[in-house]
C-alpha cells in the first residue's frame, strides 16, 4: 500500500473517489438527520404528525423517484456523468434556500426545492460513489483503496450527522445550505479526478496504477542461486 500511495495517478484517483463520497456524506448525511429539524425551522408551529407527513412525502415523491430512476440509469450513463448530474440539482437546490430568501418562508416552493436535492441525490452519487471506489483500482490493491475510500467517506458522514445539526441551532438555515452546496460543487470537482470505468474491464481502467512487487532479500538470493545453478 506504501508504494502504491508514492505513485501520483493513485493518489489522484483516491482524491477522486474518497473525495466525492466524503463530501456528499458531509452533506447528505447532516441534511437527512437534520431534516426535520430543517422542516421544522420552516413551519415552526406545525404538529409532530404534519412534521412526519410532509417528511413522508418528500421521500415518496423525491427520494424514491430518484433512486428508481437512478438504478434504471446505471450502465446506461457514464458512472462520472450520473454523478455529477446528480450532484447538479443537489448544488443548485442548496444554492436557490441559500440566496433566495422568501424561498424558506413557505412551505411548497421550500418542499420542491429541498425534494429536489433529495432526487439527485439518490439518483447519482446515492450509487456512483460507491461504485467508482469499487471500479477505479487494480485487482491487488482494490480492496485495499476501496476501503480507505469508504472509511474517508464514513468519517465526512460523522462529521456531518454531528456538526450539522450545531450549525443549524447557532447559525440558521442558511447556514447549513450554503455549507451544503459548498459540499455537493466540491463533489462534482472530485468527481472529474476520476477516470471513467463504464464499458470497459476493471483492470484497463487502472492498469497504470499498479505497482509491481518488490522483490525481497529471499527472493532475491533464491534468484541469484538459481542463475549460479
Amino acid at each position: 500500500m506504501t508504494a502504491a500511495l508514492a505513485k501520483r495517478r493513485v493518489l489522484i484517483t483516491l482524491a477522486g473517489t474518497a473525495g466525492s463520497w466524503f463530501f456528499y456524506n458531509v452533506a447528505v448525511y447532516g441534511i437527512n438527520v437534520s431534516q426535520p429539524l430543517l422542516i421544522k425551522n420552516i413551519v415552526p408551529h406545525a404538529t409532530t404528525v404534519s412534521n412526519i407527513a410532509l417528511n413522508a412525502v418528500l421521500v415518496v415523491c423525491f427520494s424514491l423517484v430518484g433512486g428508481i430512476l437512478g438504478v434504471v440509469a446505471l450502465d446506461r450513463l457514464r458512472r462520472r456523468t450520473q454523478q455529477a448530474v446528480g450532484f447538479g440539482p443537489c448544488a443548485l437546490a442548496m444554492v436557490l434556500i441559500t440566496v433566495v430568501r422568501g424561498l424558506s418562508a413557505t412551505v411548497v416552493p421550500f418542499a420542491i426545492t429541498f425534494g429536489m436535492s433529495l432526487f439527485g441525490s439518490m439518483f447519482g452519487p446515492n450509487y456512483t460513489t460507491m461504485l467508482l471506489g469499487a471500479e477505479s483500482y487494480p485487482t491487488p490493491v482494490r480492496s485495499t483503496f476501496n476501503g480507505l475510500a469508504s472509511r474517508i467517506a464514513k468519517v465526512g458522514a460523522c462529521a456531518g450527522a454531528l456538526i450539522v445539526p450545531l450549525v443549524l441551532a447557532d447559525g440558521g438555515l442558511r447556514v447549513v445550505t450554503l455549507i451544503a452546496s459548498c459540499c455537493f460543487l466540491a463533489g462534482i470537482a472530485t468527481t472529474f479526478l476520476v477516470r471513467e470505468p463504464n464499458g470497459l474491464a476493471l483492470d484497463d481502467v487502472s492498469e497504470d496504477l499498479t505497482v509491481q512487487p518488490v522483490a525481497t532479500p529471499a527472493a532475491a538470493i533464491s534468484s541469484v542461486e538459481e542463475v549460479q545453478a
